[in-house]
């Protein structure tokens, strides 16, 4: 078969995956729709309309991280700082002691 390019048609992909992620309860993030929000011109987005280039990655940085700090800002630091990691010696800041 030829392949089918159309804006349309990737919509209903992006649907599908969107179906199967609520499906599976699974969180995601919806992209296609966040691109086309007010009609606003996506290409920038996509380095060779597939995949994403620098301003692409910059957009989904924008709209991932708020996500990832609500999931995990209730979980327990489990490794120091990295300001109060020892430069000479980082085992010391990383195992306590250093002897383990």
């Amino acid at each position: 078969y030829k392949l089918n390019r159309l804006n349309s048609v990737v919509g209903e992909y992006a649907n599908a995956c969107l179906q199967v992620a609520q499906d599976c309860g699974t969180d995601v993030l919806d992209l296609w729709t966040l691109m086309q929000k007010d009609s606003q011109d996506f290409s920038p987005y996509l380095s060779d309309g597939l995949h994403l280039s620098p301003k692409g990655n910059e957009f989904l940085f924008s709209h991932l991280w708020p996500l990832i700090e609500k999931k995990v800002s209730s979980l327990p630091l489990l490794l120091p700082y990295w300001r109060d990691v020892a430069e000479a010696k980082p085992e010391l800041s990383l195992l306590g002691d250093g002897d383990h």
